[in-house]
């Protein structure tokens, strides 16, 4: 426009997120300017494809970039790559197999000779053992999430004290306070005080730490966590972590009531599979419909045919060995029935999953709640959670007489001590599962036929059948 007291054309610039949105208001002020000459927006099209109207952005604020350091100079002979250092005075040289290794001892080198000249704290100390894990090829994700989510409060508390200040008096200290604190997320928010477990999980965190820093050379001394992770652990409440054979009875009664829709069949489907082979809660949820397959056996000259789950590598958590678990044949029926896409969000890389709307993190939780207060309460079992399905098929497994060795290769577990830690003790000497699964059997055909009885009607041969 022109300013009709000086004269001078005035100008005014407008800010937009996109160009898409810059040109619809472009378009909407030509036409409202000049509603009548179509001229002019022709006119306004075309400089605009050549380009002689710019429009003008905000600039993104920068994003924050971390100090840089004085790394050595990272280079190639041959198939090995290499850096020099100097040490009391003298050159040195170290060379790696492949670049990634050589950029991660690179930078450790430089964070050393930078500590040198400052003190190095818990804040900074955390950063190296992240850089770390960040130069791996190969890393569990789920894994470092939760190891470095326990850093939480001790950042909080000591994040900007140097390490050496750090001893088993605070430690302890830090521990006491904890015991007095209220847990800050789930469920339990704000009405539970954090559990003795937690802490001693948090304790054995910072031992780990500090021994990573002991083998990497960026501390000098005893690490101050390694006596009370191992020697003084907090004493947890003990709790039987194992169903008994009247309570598997009404859980599978209560997984019975419950509506048979394309969702809820995925959640019953997950506890299932969980009952019957005690895998982990995540490995669980990644299977796959291909996982689920029938075999055949030979054995004393016999050949027959079982369900068995497949967990791959990929999968399985901690010792990254396959291993294939036999389930009953109608757990292996009802799980093939599932949906084959998700019911509730769609998302990506959703097809061939065998519950394919359990694979999210969110609806992981909500399950866990689910089990808790719902399916728990209706069928009057108290403390016990989606995990002590390992306690209890560890535990049933080998009171019917499976052996340490198998449990710990069937349930993915690297030593004797954490196998015998899962498996209690219970002396029925009995093949729970089938009996439990047996007395349900009986008992839905015994309420059938009384069900039949005071309708005054027979039941058919086809029914019959059926029930056999």
């Amino acid at each position: 426009g022109v300013d009709p007291e000086t004269g001078k054309r005035l100008r005014q610039y407008l800010y937009f997120d996109t160009q898409e949105e810059a040109f619809r208001k472009a378009v909407e002020l030509v036409i409202q300017r000049d509603i009548e000459d179509t001229e002019t927006i022709k006119q306004f099209y075309e400089d605009l494809k050549q380009g002689k109207i710019k429009l003008k952005f905000e600039k993104p604020e920068k994003k924050y970039e971390p100090p840089k350091l004085k790394m050595p100079k990272i280079t190639k002979r041959g198939k090995k790559w290499c850096f020099y250092i100097k040490e009391k005075g003298k050159s040195k040289m170290l060379s790696f197999n492949s670049y990634d290794e050589a950029y991660s001892a690179a930078y450790e080198y430089a964070m050393r000779k930078k500590s040198k000249d400052k003190e190095l704290t818990l804040l900074s100390a955390i950063e190296l053992y992240r850089q770390y894990f960040a130069s791996k090829k190969e890393y569990n994700t789920e894994k470092i999430k939760d190891e470095f989510k326990r850093y939480y409060h001790f950042i909080n508390k000591w994040g900007d004290i140097p390490l050496y200040k750090i001893n088993p008096e605070l430690i302890e200290k830090y521990r006491d306070e904890r015991l007095q604190e209220k847990v800050l997320s789930g469920p339990e928010k704000g009405k539970k005080n954090v559990s003795p477990a937690t802490i001693n999980r948090e304790v054995a965190a910072l031992s780990r730490l500090f021994k990573f820093l002991i083998r990497r050379g960026y501390f000098k001394g005893v690490n101050p966590a390694e006596e009370l992770a191992t020697e003084r652990k907090l004493k947890e409440t003990p709790r039987e972590r194992y169903l008994g054979y009247e309570e598997m009875i009404r859980l599978l009664e209560t997984l019975s009531k419950i509506p048979d829709d394309p969702f809820n069949k995925q959640r019953k489907g997950i506890i299932l599979t969980l009952l019957f082979t005690g895998q982990r809660f995540k490995e669980v949820c990644r299977l796959k419909r291909r996982n689920l397959r029938k075999i055949k056996i030979v054995e004393n000259d016999k050949e027959y045919e079982t369900w068995i789950i497949h967990f791959p590598s990929k999968i399985v958590e901690k010792t990254n060995k396959s291993k294939e678990i036999d389930i009953p044949e109608p757990l292996a029926m009802y799980l093939f029935s599932m949906p084959k896409k998700p019911v509730v969000v769609r998302h990506e890389n959703e097809e061939g999953y065998l519950f394919p709307d359990m694979i999210t993190g969110y609806q992981q939780r909500k399950l866990g709640e689910w089990f808790k207060n719902v399916v728990c309460k209706e069928a009057q079992i108290t403390d016990f959670t989606l995990h002590d399905f390992r306690h209890n098929w560890s535990t049933h497994s080998a009171d019917r007489g499976l052996n340490i060795p198998a449990i710990m290769k069937l349930a993915g577990w690297k030593s004797s001590q954490t196998a015998m830690r899962y498996t209690h003790n219970i002396g029925n000497n009995k093949n729970v599962f089938k009996d439990f699964l047996m007395e349900l059997i009986m008992r839905t055909k015994l309420e059938k036929e009384k069900l039949k009885e005071l309708e005054g009607s027979k039941p058919s041969e086809r029914e019959k059948g059926e029930e056999d």
